[in-house]
Formats: C-alpha cells, sequence, structure tokens
C-alpha cells in the first residue's frame, strides 16, 4: 500500500475469495496496470502461475510483480526500520496532495457484481470509486482520537483486507501512530484456535487490540468451551481477553445474547459496537471509556455529524410514529441516517446523477440506513430501510428488532427476517431459522465463504417448534412485529464480513413468491 502511494498511484485491493470473473470484472473496471501478487499458501516462485497470469492479462492488466512470503527475519528487519527512511538515489517517492485520489474499495453490495464507492470529485472515474488521502486521514485521525490507538498498540489482525473495516480500521489506523499489526490469517480464512493459541502464548508480546464481525465472537466462544480439555487453558485464554484494551465488534449488528455471553464467558469489556459504511468511513461508536450499551452503535464520532430524516405520513401524530419500531422508546427518529463529515465521499464514479442523487442540499451522504436515538442518546441502527424495514398492516417493521428477540431464544442459532408480499398486510414478517445443536444444526454459522444455496433443515415437530418461536416473540413484540411464517435452515449464507444478502435469500427461501411488485 505505502510503495503505491509512493509511486503516486492508487492501490485496489482485491478479495482473494471472489471467482475469477469478479477480480476480471473488478481489474478491468478500475484499469489497474500493475498487479502486486503474492503466491498462494508456502509457494515461493518468482512467477506467476499459469491460471493468475491468464487473468491479469484478460483483464489488461500491464504487468504483475510477485510479492515474495515475508518471513521471521523480515519481519525483524521491519520492525526496526525508521518510518521516514527514504532512498536517496530514489526518484521514484512521490509526495500526494491531500485531495488526491488514494484508494478504490469495491464492494458487493446486496446484487450483482461488487460496486465501488468513491471519495474525490476530483476524479469521477467510471464506475469506481476512490478515498483520497485526506479523506483516509481524516478517518484516522478520528479514530485514533476515540478509541486511543497508542504506538505500543498491537492489533491481531484477522479480517479481510478488501473491506474499510479490516483495511481502514484495524490496518491503517495501527500504521498511522506506530502500532503493530499481526496478520493471523493463513489464507483459509478466520481460525479461532489459532487466535486462543496466540492469546495464551507468553512468549510473544501481548496483544491489546482486536476486531472482528459477531460470527467470529460466535466462532470464539464456542471454541473456548473446548479449551475446559487442557488443564489451565481456559483461564490462561480469558485472562488474555481480559488484557485486551479494546475489542470491537462491527460490520454486521451484534446480537445482544452474543455480546452477554462474550462478557460473562470471558469476563472481558462489552464489545464496542461501531457504526460505519465504505462510503462514510466509521460514523458512530460506543465509547471507549463509559457506558456501553449493546444493541446500540453509540454517538457520533470526532469530526463527524449526523442527522436523522423522519418520513412524513399524513394522519400519523409523533407518538404514533415514535412508537412504530418500539413502544415508544426513541427520543429522535426512526427515519434515514445521514452522514457529514471529512472522511465522507463525495463522488462516484463517472456516474454525477448517482452522486446527486447520494447527497442532500446540505452536503449530508444518504446511508439507506434506518436510524433512531434514544431516550439516553445513544443511536440504534433497524435496518437497511429497502431490505430490513418494511410495512405491515400499516405499521413500519424492523427485521434486525425481531431478529434480536429470536436471538434470545436458547433453540435459535441464526436467524434472518424478510418481508414477504401479503394481499391483506401489504407485508409480513418470515424468520429463516438456523436451530442450535440437533434439530437443523447450523454447523459454523455462515461468516466465511457465503455461498447462496440454502438447504432447509429436516425438523421434527415443525409445527410445535413454530407455535413456541411465535409465541416467545409475542411476549415482548407487537402483534404485527411477530413473524407469520418460519422456514428452518442448515444455514444461512454470509459473505466475508457476516453480512446476509437478504434479496438473495429470500428469493431462494421462497421461490415461487413475486418480489417484483
Amino acid at each position: 500500500m505505502h510503495a503505491t502511494w509512493m509511486n503516486g498511484a492508487i492501490a485496489v485491493p482485491l478479495a482473494t475469495s471472489h471467482a475469477a470473473e469478479e477480480t476480471t470484472h473488478v481489474l478491468r473496471d478500475a484499469g489497474v496496470r500493475v498487479v502486486a501478487h503474492a503466491p498462494g499458501g508456502a509457494a515461493s516462485s518468482d512467477d506467476v502461475d499459469d491460471a493468475s497470469a491468464r487473468l491479469y492479462a484478460n483483464a489488461g492488466v500491464a504487468a504483475a510483480v510477485v510479492v515474495p512470503p515475508f518471513d521471521d527475519r523480515d519481519r525483524d528487519d521491519a520492525r526496526h526500520a525508521r518510518r521516514d527512511d527514504r532512498d536517496a538515489g530514489s526518484s521514484v517517492w512521490i509526495d500526494n496532495a491531500p485531495s488526491d485520489p488514494a484508494l478504490i474499495i469495491y464492494t458487493s453490495g446486496t446484487t450483482g457484481k461488487p460496486k465501488a464507492r468513491p471519495i474525490s470529485r476530483r476524479f469521477p472515474y467510471d464506475r469506481g470509486a476512490t478515498h483520497t488521502h485526506a479523506s483516509l486521514a481524516a478517518q484516522c485521525d478520528s479514530l485514533a482520537a476515540a478509541w486511543e490507538w497508542r504506538d505500543d498498540d498491537l492489533i491481531y489482525h484477522a479480517l479481510p483486507l478488501h473491506h474499510i473495516h479490516g483495511i481502514v480500521n484495524a490496518w491503517m489506523c495501527a500504521h498511522y501512530v506506530g502500532a503493530r499489526v499481526e496478520f493471523g490469517g493463513d489464507g483459509a480464512g478466520f481460525s479461532p484456535r489459532r487466535f486462543w493459541s496466540r492469546t495464551r502464548d507468553a512468549s510473544e508480546p501481548r496483544i491489546t487490540v482486536f476486531m472482528g464481525v459477531p460470527t467470529m465472537y460466535v466462532m470464539l466462544l464456542r471454541t473456548l468451551t473446548a479449551l475446559d480439555r487442557t488443564p489451565g487453558a481456559r483461564e490462561t485464554a480469558t485472562e488474555a481477553v481480559k488484557a485486551l484494551r479494546l475489542t470491537v465488534s462491527g460490520s454486521a449488528a451484534c446480537p445482544v445474547p452474543t455480546q452477554t455471553a462474550w462478557r460473562e464467558t470471558t469476563g472481558g469489556d462489552v464489545l464496542l459496537e461501531r457504526y460505519g459504511m465504505t462510503e462514510i468511513g466509521m460514523a458512530l461508536s460506543n465509547p471507549l471509556r463509559g457506558t456501553r450499551t449493546p444493541g446500540a452503535v453509540g454517538t457520533p464520532l470526532p469530526g463527524v455529524e449526523v442527522k436523522i430524516v423522519e418520513e412524513e405520513r399524513a394522519g400519523e401524530d409523533e407518538e404514533e410514529r415514535r412508537g412504530v419500531y418500539g413502544g415508544g422508546e426513541y427520543a429522535r427518529g426512526p427515519g434515514e441516517l445521514l452522514v457529514r463529515g471529512p472522511g465522507v465521499f463525495d463522488g462516484y464514479w463517472n456516474d454525477p446523477e448517482k452522486t446527486r442523487d447520494s447527497f442532500d442540499d446540505e452536503g449530508y451522504f444518504r446511508t439507506g440506513d434506518t436510524a433512531a436515538v434514544t431516550r439516553e442518546g445513544a443511536y440504534v441502527i433497524l435496518g437497511r430501510t429497502s431490505v430490513d424495514v418494511f410495512n405491515t398492516g400499516g405499521h413500519k417493521v424492523s427485521a434486525l428488532e425481531i431478529e434480536a428477540k429470536l436471538l434470545e431464544h436458547p433453540e435459535v442459532r441464526e436467524v434472518a427476517v424478510v418481508g414477504l408480499p401479503d394481499d391483506a398486510y401489504g407485508e409480513i414478517a418470515a424468520a429463516i431459522v438456523v436451530l442450535r445443536d440437533g434439530d437443523g444444526d447450523g454447523g459454523d454459522g455462515g461468516g466465511g465463504g457465503g455461498g447462496e444455496n440454502v438447504d432447509v433443515a429436516r425438523v421434527v415437530d415443525v409445527g410445535e417448534r413454530e407455535r413456541d418461536l411465535r409465541a416467545f416473540c409475542a411476549k415482548d413484540l407487537a402483534s404485527h412485529k411477530v413473524p407469520r411464517t418460519f422456514v428452518f435452515a442448515e444455514k444461512i449464507p454470509r459473505n466475508a464480513m457476516g453480512k446476509v444478502n437478504k434479496k438473495t435469500l429470500r428469493k431462494t427461501m421462497f421461490p415461487t413468491v413475486d418480489f417484483s411488485a
């Protein structure tokens, strides 16, 4: 990354999990001319393998530079290198202007090929997206202040490097303050056993920061119980967790039961939940010091301005609007969350119409997420307006609220709630449920490859299970929020960041339903 910027070029992180077609799309769309190729596994060849060479050539890449494996000796050399060392005889070092493009991040969105998100209007690339050096610096400044990054921090990094969570929050912020990053993956994905083994290793430097998606914390909790077979292992692991000064969960809503289990099982702090997206960086965060509210994403980060635009509906008074999602506990909202600040992007690549539509007249970015503010001042994300918020019988309903309730049930491992068209109510809530060990065991609960195939689980006494879950919801939820339909699945597919593509999921689970209306 730094070498790319030293040469005045723009970095485009590629997802190693993407199929060849997706990678080719990114390379062509961004106009990539040079690829830094890292051989997979233990390969140390100085040449690019034939399959990769054909892919690069087909995408119009001019050259591929092989990056050799980084061994322990290299790590020691880098550890003692001065950050401002420059080759006096080199002519390639370029001082980039703050407004110069620095980073193009492609995201998969909800459908189709990966989409890119831009930052600078000065460089309206075709369908691409760039962060500028200034916007990245603003994001790092904000998080360094809020989360008190220090130069003696050591973060155990196990997140994908083609998402803003992994590349900015976990990697760039550490380098921004001179902290160390230890990568915990080997290309095969996150390994909870490797994490516990590393944290328990007293011969290695102590880890102080860890960031993950909710699925990773679920996997860590499950694996922790297996340590009971080794005398003293569980105690050593939990002590290591208590020593972590910062544990962050993001990229998807962290269920309150997972938050509770983490705190009670490990004795660690309440996980720090935050809210952000590729276009805006991080916008909201629970406090590093002070009370963290499970189920909420805190307050605006330094330098960030937010507002909630409430939908006006004829004949609906303020009390009715406040109570739509949760019995009137919100002081503001619900409504669409809008964000403004120096870390926010301000243009889509070669798409001025999309750019104009993405901002309001005051320069706030329209996130497309529905949010509200509690009476204590904490922001709560109620979901993507397009898929997580639907209208049933004249009432707006948050799928995330229903999911949070169902996850409190002791037999529910995973759940995704979607809206189904209904002639009488407009839409009704349908819950796709993965049960815990036994009927419909969901294994590791997704969080990885994220294929789109979903197998319906073989569940004994389906009718009884449905009645039990429906009654469980009815105890605390209004009648219009209780799911009318339940489907039991073996597993709910998720992407690398633990997110569920609900548009694809509902079409897969309900293939005969017409969602075009």
